[in-house]
């Protein structure tokens, strides 16, 4: 096949497994990345020489971890239908961003809460699954998968939305303000 060149341009090569699977990428500097894979070629490490900058741990089908040479990690659960229920960025034992969602049993999310500040945005769906309610700033003390929008009387702030029967949005409301 036919390759040009752009003067004053360079480029980064990506080389590939049999399966098809990036191996190695070179920088233009000539820095080189190495990527294995595990026996269900999922990621497992990515290697600068010797040096492993993240390493990759699977639960099933999911990566469930993955950690940094900086010393961050990511953790990731997720429940029986393969949503994810938290997912969390921690170095060391500080959690530096981290969110637990729950959902209902239509499959819409309930709330986001925000572990790194302890708050939470909790959400109402109207039977066409629209979102009609967001309420900001909810305690994370109060978070819990079994209430429902209205048992959160604490929060900094809220957003409504109100639709026609066609679905349209017809009025957003902030704070009762519309």
């Amino acid at each position: 096949r036919f390759i040009s060149s752009v003067p004053g341009t360079v480029v980064t090569t990506f080389e590939f497994s049999a399966a098809a699977e990036r191996a190695r990428m070179i920088y233009p500097n000539g820095r080189v990345l190495d990527f294995t894979v595990d026996a269900q070629d999922r990621l497992r490490e990515i290697r600068d020489g010797a040096t492993v900058l993240s390493r990759y741990d699977y639960t099933g089908r999911a990566m469930s971890k993955r950690a940094f040479s900086n010393g961050l990690t990511l953790e990731v659960s997720r429940d029986a239908l393969f949503r994810a229920t938290t997912w969390k960025h921690t170095q060391g034992a500080t959690v530096r961003c981290g969110f637990a969602h729950a959902y209902d049993e239509l499959d819409r999310k309930k709330y986001s809460h925000r572990l790194h500040d302890n708050l939470a945005d909790v959400y109402r769906h109207d039977g066409l699954g629209q979102l009609t309610g967001v309420k900001t700033g909810v305690p994370g003390a109060d978070i819990s998968p079994t209430k429902q929008y209205t048992d959160y009387p604490t929060f900094a702030s809220e957003r409504q939305y109100v639709f026609d029967k066609a679905g349209n949005r017809e009025t957003v409301s902030s704070d009762g303000l519309l």
